[in-house]
């Protein structure tokens, strides 16, 4: 799926994706290196996972699939959005986070909560910032996605940010087994 999305952002329509990726004044390098894509308007992932083999209803379980019950169909979980995959420490996608490029809500989308992905014990960027956070012992919390990227990308690397609209205790502890004092710095809207 990580590769489907990186690989729709080359395309013509993943063009706005791109546009808005360059708006927020992320490199190439930089999407490249946190393997960011674009989830289609159309069920190409949908189409892509059926022409492998891959069992939908594992793929629904993973949430990258929905099944519409009063049509009896199945479709793309993520569409119209940037995407940002979600690693566990090993760099290992567990989830995406996918962010809305026209008005609308829910602005950001991440995966529903899976035996892979529980949002609130994951904190985004962690594994591109764990190094440095062992070793400056600090860590800087900020409230979103792009927020991690921009400051990775200005050298800033021991950043990292919860996943949704709450920092959980869970999220604190492991935090607290990285460095000593780690540094929130949230946006100030309510």
């Amino acid at each position: 799926a990580c590769r489907f999305f990186q690989s729709q952002l080359r395309t013509a329509e993943g063009q706005k994706a791109c546009d808005y990726l360059k708006r927020r004044g992320l490199t190439g390098q930089t999407a490249k290196d946190f393997r960011l894509g674009y989830a289609p308007h159309g069920n190409g992932l949908l189409r892509l996972l059926q022409s492998q083999g891959v069992d939908l209803q594992t793929c629904e379980k993973l949430g990258l699939l929905a099944f519409n019950r009063s049509r009896q169909s199945w479709h793309d979980y993520f569409y119209e959005r940037v995407m940002f995959p979600i690693f566990d420490r090993k760099k290992r996608v567990i989830g995406f986070s996918g962010r809305m490029l026209e008005k609308g809500e829910p602005k950001y989308l991440n995966s529903p909560e899976t035996d892979l992905f529980h949002k609130g014990e994951q904190l985004f960027g962690l594994p591109f910032a764990i190094d440095t956070i062992r070793r400056k012992n600090q860590a800087i919390v900020v409230e979103g996605n792009i927020d991690v990227i921009s400051m990775h990308q200005a050298g800033w690397n021991q950043v990292v940010a919860p996943l949704g609209t709450a920092f959980t205790e869970k999220q604190l502890d492991l935090l607290w087994h990285l460095c000593d004092e780690p540094i929130m710095c949230f946006d100030g809207d309510s």
